[in-house]
C-alpha cells in the first residue's frame, strides 16, 4: 500500500487505497478528455480538447525496464491492466548496463522516460522517506544523485520527512511524522509500489526458536535462541 511493507511497525491504515477498477479508471480518463472514439476499450484512447495535447493524439506511454524475467512478468500484467482502460503501452526491455547507464544520457538515471520500473531496497528499519524528498531529485546541480527519479516535489512531504528523521525512536512525533509521509505519498503517488520482493528461508522441522521476522535483515537474527528438540513442547 506504500513504500514500506504492510507488516512494518510504522504502517498506518490512514492511507489512500486504489482498488483495481477499470470502470472507474476509464471514467476518469473520459472526464479529462481522453475519449474512446471507436468504442473499443482495447485500443488506446484519443485526446479531445486537452490543454497541451495535440488533438487526435493516442494515449500511449513508453514503459522501460530491464530484461529480467520478473520485470517482464510484471510489465505484462500492467500492460493488460492498462489496456482495459484504453491506455496503450510501448514496453522497452533494456539490458541492465543500458537501463542503469549514467546520467544525463541514461534512460533511468537521466530521467528520460515516461514510466520506468525499478527496485528500491532498504538495509535498515526506518522508512526511506528521503527517497521522495525534493533534494533527492537527480539534477546536474547535485551530480545526478538521488532516488527521486519521478521529480516529485512537495513542501509538506519534505517537512514531515525531515521532522521524522530528526526525532528519536520512542518520541511521539517519531511515528506520527513518518506516518504523515506515508499518507501524503499514498495521496500523491510519486511512484507506484507494485510488489515486495519475497524473502525465503528454510529450517529443519526440529529446529526450535527459528523465527523469520519480517523486520529483520537476516533469518539468523536470533541464532542464539536456536536449539534442536521437540518444538511442539
Amino acid at each position: 500500500d506504500s513504500y514500506i511493507p504492510n507488516a512494518h511497525p510504522l504502517y498506518t491504515p490512514q492511507l489512500a487505497l486504489y482498488p483495481f477498477d477499470p470502470t472507474a479508471g476509464a471514467e476518469m480518463l473520459e472526464n479529462v478528455g481522453w475519449k474512446d472514439l471507436d468504442n473499443d476499450p482495447a485500443t488506446p484512447r484519443t485526446a479531445v480538447n486537452i490543454a497541451g495535447v495535440p488533438a487526435g493524439a493516442e494515449l500511449v506511454l513508453n514503459y522501460t525496464t530491464t530484461t529480467s524475467l520478473q520485470r517482464r512478468q510484471a510489465s505484462e500484467i500492467l500492460v493488460n491492466s492498462m489496456a482495459q482502460c484504453g491506455i496503450g503501452m510501448e514496453v522497452n526491455y533494456l539490458d541492465p548496463e543500458t537501463f542503469y547507464a549514467a546520467a544525463p544520457d541514461g534512460d533511468l538515471l537521466g530521467r528520460n522516460f515516461d514510466l520506468a520500473q525499478l527496485a528500491l531496497g532498504n538495509e535498515g528499519m526506518l522508512p526511506q522517506c528521503g527517497w521522495f524528498m525534493s533534494s533527492a531529485v537527480p539534477t546536474a546541480e547535485n551530480g545526478w544523485m538521488g532516488a527521486n527519479l519521478s521529480g516529485y516535489r512537495s513542501e509538506a512531504f519534505d517537512t514531515a520527512c525531515l521532522d521524522a528523521q530528526h526525532n528519536l525512536r520512542g518520541e511521539v512525533d517519531f511515528a506520527e511524522n513518518y506516518q504523515q509521509t506515508l499518507a501524503i505519498y499514498s495521496r500523491e503517488l510519486p511512484a507506484i509500489p507494485l510488489y515486495p520482493y519475497l524473502r525465503v528461508a528454510a529450517a529443519r522441522p526440529d529446529m526450535c526458536g527459528f523465527d523469520f521476522d519480517p523486520t529483520s535483515q537476516s533469518p539468523l537474527w536470533n541464532v542464539a535462541e536456536f536449539d534442536y528438540g521437540d518444538c511442539a513442547q
